[in-house]
């Protein structure tokens, strides 16, 4: 999987790690088999909001990383 990451950063184990994480979560929303493709969602809404916190702490040290160098756009809507 390639998270198309930075060059600043494509050596970072860290974020790379943490993004591969929240996008095995992210995969795991939706059932996606020859038959059905369909938005499953979280089981709770504490689960929900430890995903976005995920989001939130990665950003954060994204931007520790890289100071202002890059806009991120934090538009996560689920």
């Amino acid at each position: 999987i390639d998270n198309d990451l930075v060059e600043e950063l494509k050596d970072d184990d860290e974020i790379d790690n943490m993004l591969l994480d929240i996008q095995n979560i992210y995969d795991s929303l939706f059932e996606d088999n020859a038959i059905t493709f369909e938005f499953k969602g979280f089981s709770n809404e504490k689960e929900k909001k430890e995903f976005l916190k995920k989001i939130k702490n990665t950003v954060a040290l994204i931007k520790e990383k890289l100071g202002d160098k890059y806009l991120i756009e934090d538009k996560v809507e689920i």
